[in-house]
């Protein structure tokens, strides 16, 4: 009998003390972060990066950030070559080797060719040309050598592929990652001016630039000089993006057009190179123009993407576009955004292929 009193007073407490369990449930757990929050300006070279990818130097108590480890090092001996540093052209890729944040501009090259919807929409341009097996195939601006290997692949051992570029510190990581596909095909890599290229006429079936038209000076003395080098009834390709059809889920649409539409008309000639590919052929005197239009799509924020968002942050602020506080209050608005899954990125690449007249 003494049992029911129990029980009945366990039955009361727990009714009493429900609501006020309910009120004291531990607060939601805060959803991760997106993207870093905080930019840091470069003593050496005055750019600005986002704290998490900057180096980080601690002299005397006091901490430095910097863009690059040549930056850090500069800033070890007193500073020197920080003039020569602060007149670059605005976009980076016109002459890489003088970047001194190179090891990560050519780690942002492989880490752009891994990303499944870039590797699709590379590999789908390529069948477009078409590359075939047996050809003879040269690659303008070829970098760490992304495209290099697909080439390879596409053809075999009949074939030959031959890259250029004119930087000589990126040809030397691109033979180190080329190692293994060199045993698949015939392959040089080489230093060249796509303006000037260093071979006879008529020499390959098919002359490609594959997003570097955008960085180019002359795009169409390059385009020239790639239709110069292809035999007759070969084929000329470009692939490039076009910055003027960027979307991105933000919640302040105005403040993404500035730094999107800002950034990219501070650092190109032409922020809409794509679109205008295939007039550039056909003013190049190639025939049969065809075009392929592609769009990279990201719903997850992959590496590349994040890195790209932050780059946009860091160079709206070297360009003055937006401050600091604004860039950092930019690259905060997307957590929410990942967050809810309602993150989305697309960007429009357009590919041209002309046939050389006989």
């Amino acid at each position: 009998m003494r049992l029911l009193p129990i029980l009945l007073f366990v039955a009361v407490a727990v009714v009493l003390l429900l609501p006020l369990l309910r009120r004291m449930r531990l607060p939601a757990r805060s959803a991760p972060r997106a993207l870093p929050d905080e930019l840091v300006k470069d003593p050496v070279c005055q750019t600005y990066i986002v704290k998490s990818r900057a180096v980080r130097r601690t002299d005397a108590g006091q901490v430095r950030y910097f863009c690059s480890e040549q930056c850090a090092r500069l800033d070890a001996r007193g500073g020197g070559g920080r003039a020569r540093m602060t007149h670059r052209h605005p976009d980076p890729w016109r002459d890489a080797d003088a970047q001194t944040n190179l090891e990560q501009m050519a780690a942002g090259l492989e880490s752009r060719g891994r990303t499944p919807a870039h590797a699709r929409l590379r590999r789908r341009f390529l069948r477009f040309v078409p590359v075939r097996a047996g050809d003879r195939v040269l690659e303008v601006g070829c970098g760490t050598g992304v495209v290099v290997r697909d080439l390879v692949t596409l053809v075999g051992r009949r074939g030959k592929v031959v890259g250029v570029d004119s930087s000589r510190l990126l040809l030397d990581r691109a033979r180190r990652l080329c190692r293994e596909a060199a045993g698949r095909a015939r392959l040089a890599l080489r230093v060249g001016d796509g303006a000037r290229l260093p071979f006879a006429a008529r020499r390959f079936d098919a002359a490609l630039a594959i997003t570097v038209i955008l960085h180019v000076a002359d795009p169409l003395r390059v385009v020239r000089e790639m239709a110069r080098v292809t035999r007759s009834g070969g084929h000329v390709g470009v692939q490039d993006q076009d910055f003027g059809v960027v979307a991105v889920t933000h919640p302040d649409r105005e403040l993404t057009d500035r730094i999107m539409h800002g950034v990219a008309a501070h650092i190109y000639l032409e922020p809409h190179s794509g679109r205008r590919l295939p007039g550039l052929l056909r003013s190049a005197g190639l025939e049969g123009v065809r075009l392929l239009t592609d769009v990279y799509q990201d719903t997850t924020l992959e590496p590349w993407t994040k890195t790209f968002l932050e780059r946009r942050a860091e160079r709206a602020v070297s360009f003055g576009i937006v401050n600091e506080m604004t860039a950092a209050r930019w690259l905060d608005g997307f957590t929410e955004v990942v967050a809810q899954g309602a993150f989305v990125l697309t960007l429009n690449y357009y590919g041209a292929v002309g046939t050389k007249p006989g």
